[in-house]
């Protein structure tokens, strides 16, 4: 069996010869880069936004943090269990009583 190749490379060659036509300046930005060299030659390069930054340092400091939260948890947790745990009510009706968004 004999495959025809010779098919498939006719329209590839008209494309190459149609963009070695293509004079130089409208070839695209590829051609007129910063640091004159080819595309393959360009140092790969990435911006990070100032938010983008403040994120992540928004996210260190979580992650640096002591796990306070978690440990006020398992005190509560264990009052509860052994009845100890207590509630202000006068506290309780204030906060929810309170408008959101407030911290007052």
């Amino acid at each position: 069996m004999k495959i025809d190749h010779g098919g498939a490379r006719e329209p590839f060659a008209a494309y190459r010869k149609a963009l070695e036509a293509v004079p130089a300046a409208t070839q695209g930005p590829q051609q007129a880069n910063p640091w004159g060299a080819t595309p393959a030659q360009v140092p790969d390069s990435a911006q990070i936004s100032a938010q983008s930054r403040q994120l992540a340092q928004a996210h260190d400091s979580v992650r640096s943090t002591p796990a306070t939260r978690a440990t006020m948890i398992d005190e509560i947790k264990a009052q509860i269990k052994s009845g100890t745990y207590t509630i202000d009510d006068h506290d309780l009706a204030s906060k929810l009583l309170k408008p959101r968004g407030t911290d007052a």
